[in-house]
């Protein structure tokens, strides 16, 4: 029972330190390594990453009412995309020389 509530106390202390951190400008991949480094449990790490994460994705505004794209629309964007002209490799030194 006391590992089971010692636990849990390591969990929150690391949320703290990753909502503290967070709000600072840190990544979270950035943090979760150095929690690793610094010997932390992975398990718990990740419990911690996976709460933050879901804290996180709720403070997101959510898209309402966002039109779908038709198909139609989608292959003109496709259509739209430059076509990359392929050169011989002698063609390239000549124009890099040129």
């Amino acid at each position: 029972m006391k590992r089971v509530i010692r636990e849990i106390d390591n969990v929150n202390h690391l949320i703290e330190y990753l909502k503290k951190n967070l709000e600072k400008g840190y990544n979270l991949e950035t943090l979760k390594w150095a929690l690793i480094n610094q010997g932390y449990s992975k398990i718990n790490i990740e419990r911690a990453v996976k709460f933050v994460s879901e804290i996180e994705e709720a403070k997101k505004p959510k898209r309402i009412n966002e039109p779908k794209k038709t198909a139609e629309e989608a292959l003109q964007a496709l259509n739209n995309i430059p076509k990359i002209q392929k050169r011989s490799f002698w063609k390239k030194i000549k124009d890099f020389f040129s």
